[in-house]
């Protein structure tokens, strides 16, 4: 039975181990990504006005504009994701400085986590070796953790903490790998055809007073310039709504928007310390990957 579950095991990381480092070490970067957009995106403070914004100006130049509740926040103009927007006084439309490029960089990374950098039907094929990645990594877990049980009372020949590891890593491992099978398995969404600039002649204040109607406790507005117009409306860090606009402002439906099975694999329902949480179990699949290959190795010379 130890033979059998060894070969397994063994079989199984030769086949996607190399997968499973790669999603380790963009995940790891990616578990980082809350912490670094909460600086780098918090808005820059300003002196309130009396009077309603976007009155006296009208936002052009962008592609999406960012609101957030606080009357003391500047207002995010979007550029598109190849350039850093810039943001803005809300009640005068002054620039205050350019947007960090973080969330740019972020986003890069999350395309190579998700797609290796690739765009179009590439991704079909990506996702689905990913998700036979992720099948891969609940098998290792299992196996390894029923070869430490057929071992019990046995100290293994082999770095007994590989071995350790994996038991204390393995419930992070299994849920990483569950939410990513569910993620990758997911239909890719056609890209929404977006508008190169904000139309003066939409009626942001508008929206806003239905945002503020519907959804008083409204955290963050995300305003998405195309066909037709999309506001994010974000009230928790797991709760957004998805309203779509016609051209002239008029409200056409409403969606709930709440990707759970993402929150988990990522950490973000527990903030800063499901972040961490997401960090250790990146960090974690890195080391057995590449001590788990060593011991391979090393088993196989003293055979030769």
């Amino acid at each position: 039975m130890r033979r059998w579950l060894y070969g397994t095991h063994v079989i199984i990381g030769m086949i996607a181990g190399g997968w499973i480092a790669w999603m380790a070490i963009t995940g790891i970067g990616l578990s980082l990504g809350p912490m670094i957009l909460a600086w780098a995106e918090k808005p820059p403070v300003v002196t309130a006005h009396s009077g309603l914004p976007f009155q006296t100006w009208r936002p052009s130049g962008g592609t999406t504009l960012t609101i957030f509740s606080a009357p003391s926040s500047a207002v995010l103009l979007g550029k598109g994701p190849n350039q850093p927007g810039a943001w803005v006084h809300p009640y005068t439309g002054h620039l205050i400085r350019t947007e960090s490029n973080w969330p740019r960089w972020m986003h890069r990374l999350e395309t190579w986590h998700r797609w290796v950098g690739l765009e179009g039907t590439p991704r079909q094929v990506i996702r689905w070796i990913k998700a036979v990645a992720c099948m891969g990594l609940m098998g290792l877990v299992i196996t390894g953790v029923w070869q430490v049980r057929q071992r019990r009372g046995r100290p293994p020949r082999s770095t007994p903490w590989h071995y350790r590891l994996g038991i204390w890593a393995s419930p992070m491992l299994l849920i990483m790998a569950l939410t990513g099978l569910v993620l990758s398995t997911e239909a890719i969404k056609k890209p929404v055809k977006r508008s190169r600039d904000i139309p003066t002649t939409f009626p942001i204040s508008s929206v806003m007073d239905h945002v503020q109607q519907q959804y008083p406790n409204w955290n963050r507005v995300v305003i998405k310039w195309g066909d037709p117009v999309t506001t994010l409306v974000y009230c928790h860090p797991w709760t957004r709504y998805q309203l779509e606009w016609d051209d002239t402002g008029t409200w056409i439906k409403t969606t709930p928007r709440t990707n759970w099975s993402k929150l988990i694999h990522t950490g973000q329902l527990l903030g800063v310390f499901g972040s961490m949480l997401a960090l250790m179990g990146g960090v974690a699949t890195l080391i057995l990957v590449v001590s788990g290959t060593q011991l391979v190795i090393q088993r196989w010379r003293n055979r030769v």
